[in-house]
């Protein structure tokens, strides 16, 4: 079947003003969701903090005094655990380079699936022949980003976001790093979407898919604690969320995330330290197909289709996190593109 090219199928290349007001009002539903536990969390982990930092010194005089008791010099462990962790770091750095090799075969294997889908969906607009049954792929975004951070000031370095448009491709790049000292807490919470906007030209129920695609890098690392605990925790997935002002008043909103997280670390330290760097990806190869189904919509009315990547991090009393998705070939974030079908 040709391409619809009606307007009542076609996503509008000029944002209404109704279209423009729900797109804030769903961005403003979504950071809710987050805004709230982020900063309760961000509360719970500086009173852990404040609490740990009196237990821990007074473990470490105990443990200190002890060890002089029988000969043992504190300063020297310090010392010997403080040269491993630096052979670690080495260790670190060589598996990245192993990894930065992964992910540019990744982001060949997922450039050769994206071609694959682009043909699927030509296919599927040429053969389409149900006539209840309108589908329509939005392939360019609206994008928008939220990022808010707690506890030691300037403890993260958030870099500017990047984007990249081309046919099919709504690319963003982005990477951030964060570390606290000794006795300090920091955590953080990021959401970067991508935003579309279409209309139907029928009332009915919308089912939608979003194929959704990362090839990202991480890097968590604790330091060596004989005493107290050196923490990183990361974690990451992306949701989609629809929604629609049918009634000119009141947002119906549906959200629906990923199965699970697809990355969720959390390390806390030992007295030898640990360093984890890997890749996030949603699975081994990097793309996830997010639904959203049963959707009642009316004719003539924008409905919003947004799919977010939330990530949440943490670093407590000498705990490092980096994120990169920005500093290497093939590391992005990509929402290929939407597909949106009604049934009447």
């Amino acid at each position: 079947m040709a391409k619809d090219r009606s307007p009542g199928t076609r996503s509008s290349r000029r944002m209404t003003d109704e279209a423009k007001k729900l797109q804030e009002r769903l961005r403003k539903y979504i950071v809710s969701q987050y805004a709230f536990s982020a900063k309760m969390e961000a509360k719970k982990l500086s009173d852990f903090a404040r609490r740990a930092r009196r237990v821990d010194a007074y473990q470490q005089r105990i443990t200190e005094a002890g060890l002089r008791a029988l000969g043992v010099d504190p300063l020297e462990i310090r010392e010997r655990h403080i040269r491993d962790f630096a052979l670690a770091r080495r260790a670190a750095q060589i598996r990245k380079k192993e990894l930065l090799a992964h992910a540019n075969a990744i982001a060949r294997e997922q450039s050769l699936r994206t071609k694959r889908w682009q043909a699927l969906r030509d296919r599927y607009e040429r053969e389409l022949g149900n006539p209840f049954l309108r589908l329509f792929l939005c392939e360019r975004a609206t994008r928008h980003h939220w990022i808010s951070s707690f506890g030691s000031a300037n403890a993260f370095r958030f870099s500017n976001i990047g984007y990249f448009d081309a046919k099919g491709s709504n690319v963003t790049h982005w990477g951030m790093k964060g570390r606290v000292g000794g006795g300090d807490t920091a955590s953080f919470t990021a959401i970067l979407s991508d935003e579309f906007v279409w209309e139907s030209d029928r009332d009915g129920v919308l089912n939608v898919q979003a194929l959704f695609e990362l090839n990202a890098l991480y890097d968590l690392h604790v330091e060596p604690k004989c005493i107290g605990q050196s923490v990183a925790g990361l974690r990451m997935g992306p949701r989609i969320y629809v929604a629609q002002n049918a009634s000119g008043s009141t947002d119906a909103v549906l959200d629906n995330g990923a199965d699970d997280a697809f990355l969720n670390v959390d390390l806390r330290t030992g007295c030898q330290g640990f360093i984890d760097n890997g890749m996030a990806l949603p699975i081994d190869t990097g793309i996830v197909t997010l639904e959203q189904s049963n959707f009642p919509v009316v004719a003539s009315k924008p409905v919003l289709v947004t799919v977010a990547l939330v990530v949440e991090g943490l670093v407590y009393n000498d705990g490092g996190i980096e994120l990169d998705f920005m500093n290497a070939p093939g590391l992005e974030m990509n929402t290929l593109f939407v597909a949106l079908t009604v049934n009447s």
